[in-house]
């Protein structure tokens, strides 16, 4: 307590101070005796006469989760002191503030206490732990236990794949082959893990590109391994093989599975068809060249190019064609067919059908000329009809050479250099008359075949006509 005194009086002026330990919670009056005279004063607060603990944590604006290579930069803070007002600070600071540059992952899990210090105690806090995430990223993957580029395993095999990664949080395990449109297929996958296994049996058809994708809520992550498998070569599908030589070459393609691709090719000669017995190989240097190329996306899927050089060597027949790989071989069979000519014949055809037109060309003309002979005697006849019966011609007495000779100057044939068949009328001109005689006062209407046969101009002719009898 200090006291001064005021001039020119008897009286004195001053304050006092006390320091006493907060008492429990509550609203406190105090008052102060002035000795000697015992005064009783009641001192006025410069603040307030409630006691009161603070009643809640303080809080922060820290960020739950912080990615690796960002910077925290928070502040812890309360709106409840307590009565004496309190004091907030992150413990090992006298600060509100809390600061990192470029956290890194090792940061991650650290806590840090915000404290809210009352009547020189610690009666609220709050935790913050830092939580680093970091990228997702695939440490590992490896078919057969190689991590290469390229793994190459044999037909048939079990082959097991690893997937591992890290990342916070927690990525997912995915693991995919590649379709022939180019898309990635799901094989299977783990979810918040660190590891992916899978085991398949392969097969030819196996080779393919695969992948194992890592990713979470930061970024995604993958590695990529091309399997390829080891196998013989084997037929796809049951095509038919052919080829015709075309401006000195014939060209086949060939679809198979192998791999790798087939680097050998033998020629063997069957025969003229697959009945035969014949076989023998064809030495077939500088007489052919293939070439046998993978598919872009399945390895195993290979086409083998075949270009024959030499018509004289590969002659119309069949062929069995033999590729070969460090695997294994295969037997195609092909044929080489006769060149087609612009009407998409061979020649044979060509020539068969040509014959049968100039074969059909002479029957139609013999026939016109026959039905033309047949409708000009048949006009004379019904001219003639009257004086029938003593025609020289038709008379069974009449000299058969005379018969003929008068029949054909009545036909007046002009081509007398044609080629003729005829048949005899002898006894066919004698049976008429019989049945003259028989059948007379009948009417009947037939076609005799008449043999006529003359040397004019040293040539022989023979003619097939059809005479139009009509007798009485």
């Amino acid at each position: 307590m200090s006291v001064n005194p005021i001039l020119g009086t008897n009286y004195s002026n001053g304050d006092c101070q006390i320091k006493i330990a907060l008492p429990a919670e509550g609203k406190y009056n105090y008052s102060v005796i002035i000795i000697p005279g015992e005064v009783t004063v009641l001192p006025s607060f410069l603040g307030n006469n409630e006691i009161r603990r603070p009643s809640e944590p303080p809080q922060h604006n820290c960020p739950l989760y912080v990615t690796e290579g960002e910077d925290i930069d928070c502040l812890c803070s309360t709106d409840n002191l307590g009565l004496p007002s309190g004091s907030v600070a992150w413990r090992g600071t006298d600060s509100l503030r809390f600061a990192i540059d470029k956290v890194n992952r090792t940061y991650s899990g650290t806590n840090n206490t915000c404290i809210l210090m009352w009547n020189k105690t610690v009666v609220q806090s709050t935790l913050y732990t830092v939580t680093v995430n970091y990228a997702s990223r695939v440490l590992s993957f490896k078919i057969d236990n190689k991590a290469d580029d390229i793994v190459n395993v044999s037909d048939n095999a079990n082959v097991s794949t690893v997937c591992q990664a890290e990342g916070r949080p927690l990525p997912t395990l995915r693991l995919f082959t590649r379709s022939s449109d180019n898309q990635d297929v799901e094989l299977t996958a783990v979810i918040n893990g660190l590891e992916l296994q899978y085991t398949m049996s392969v097969k030819c058809g196996t080779t393919a590109t695969y992948s194992c994708k890592s990713e979470n809520e930061v970024s995604e992550d993958q590695r990529r391994i091309l399997l390829t498998v080891s196998c013989a070569p084997r037929q796809t599908t049951q095509d038919i093989y052919s080829a015709t030589f075309n401006g000195g070459e014939a060209r086949l393609e060939f679809k198979i599975i192998a791999y790798p691709p087939p680097d050998d090719l033998s020629v063997f000669y069957i025969g003229s068809s697959l009945n035969d017995n014949t076989l023998r190989k064809v030495e077939y240097k500088n007489t052919l060249k293939f070439e046998c190329t993978s598919d872009g996306v399945y390895r195993y899927m290979v086409t083998c190019t075949v270009t024959l050089l030499n018509e004289t060597i590969f002659s119309t027949g069949v062929y069995h064609a033999v590729f070969s790989n460090s695997l294994g071989n295969i037997s195609l069979t092909f044929e080489i067919k006769e060149q087609l000519h612009t009407t998409g014949q061979s020649k044979p055809e060509v020539a068969g059908q040509v014959a049968g037109g100039v074969i059909g060309a002479v029957v139609a003309i013999v026939l016109t000329a026959s039905i033309a002979i047949f409708v000009i005697r048949r006009k004379r006849m019904r001219n003639d009809r009257g004086s029938r019966t003593t025609n020289p011609v038709m008379t069974s007495t009449t000299d058969p050479q005379n018969s003929l000779e008068t029949l054909y100057s009545q036909l007046q044939r002009e081509d007398v250099n044609s080629p003729s068949v005829y048949q005899s009328l002898g006894h066919q001109q004698t049976s008429s008359n019989i049945t003259n005689h028989e059948d007379e006062g009948n009417s009947h209407v037939y076609e005799v075949p008449i043999d006529l046969q003359e040397n004019t101009r040293e040539t022989h002719h023979k003619e097939t006509i059809y005479q139009n009898n009509t007798l009485f």
